[in-house]
């Protein structure tokens, strides 16, 4: 789907179900935003992945600006504070409440720039696909892609 933010339109791409039942409720499930590396490049990478995570949460899947089926904006719009503000924006957009950012290469700078920008608004981070670590200011959240999908 095509998402108009900041001026320009997004590509971002969803899959698995955003509530499960919870007794006689439904739950809605943290979801996962992948950031790809890049820029330059597109979600396709980090499919299989999502699609193995997308059985236990709700996977977002974003173009970041410049990058695969999104627009590219101005070149002096390409910053780290405005791609922070895109993902802010897709966010709120899309009703996500703290997703878990799964971040690689170049998207783990830019999910740094937005949690430091929008501080509280990620729930988790994960960076890179072998050796998962959180590489910010708040230690206590470590996490790997096993234990997140075991809660």
């Amino acid at each position: 789907m095509d998402l108009k933010v900041n001026g320009i339109r997004l590509f971002v791409d969803t899959e698995g179900p955003q509530y499960e039942p919870s007794g006689h409720v439904l739950r809605r499930r943290p979801s996962i935003l992948i950031l790809h590396g890049g820029p330059g490049i597109d979600h396709s990478p980090y499919r299989a992945l999502g699609q193995a995570l997308s059985r236990d949460f709700p996977v977002i899947y974003l173009d970041q600006r410049g990058s695969g089926r999104s627009e590219s904006g101005s070149p002096h719009s390409w910053t780290l504070a405005t791609w922070a503000a895109d993902v802010y924006s897709v966010c709120e957009a899309l009703g996500l409440d703290q997703p878990i950012i799964l971040r690689h290469s170049f998207g783990g700078y830019v999910a740094q720039a937005y949690a430091s920008t929008f501080p509280g608004q990620d729930q988790e981070s994960c960076s890179g696909f072998i050796g998962w670590t959180r590489c910010d200011c708040n230690p206590g959240r470590y996490r790997r892609p096993d234990v997140i999908a075991s809660r």
